[in-house]
């Protein structure tokens, strides 16, 4: 029986493991850092899905010392999904987070333009 509405378990690891971005390390960080999903960005810096308590993160520079540089936290939903699957490397900054360590204040996502830089001309 097919469910609607369900995700393809295969597909879904995919997606948060893409096989042309995984080694030995991105094993590490599923297997022994607990994460849901790890690659290895292109620049190098390694990257994962983390649950949380009431939200999921993006963590991006995670090492075999540290689970992150830094820490975006999300919704639970599918738009973590979508910016973790857009990171390219360790300047990449996924839009719509709710919080963020280290801390900072969030942008105003609506004064953004399409590329996800500020729009002088919206600024107060």
């Amino acid at each position: 029986m097919e469910c609607e509405g369900l995700i393809d378990k295969a597909a879904l690891y995919e997606l948060l493991n893409p096989p042309d971005a995984q080694d030995e390390f991105t094993d590490w960080m599923r297997r022994e850092g607990m994460f849901r999903g790890a690659k290895r960005l292109p620049d190098g810096t390694y990257a994962g899905l983390f649950p949380l308590m009431f939200s999921t993160a993006i963590c991006i520079g995670v090492t075999p010392d540290s689970s992150y540089r830094r820490r975006y936290c999300f919704n639970n939903g599918p738009e973590v999904f979508a910016e973790y699957q857009a990171l390219t490397g360790f300047d990449s900054e996924p839009r719509g987070w709710i919080a963020t360590r280290p801390f900072r204040e969030p942008p105003d996502w609506s004064k953004l333009d399409q590329e996800g830089q500020h729009d002088e001309t919206t600024q107060p």
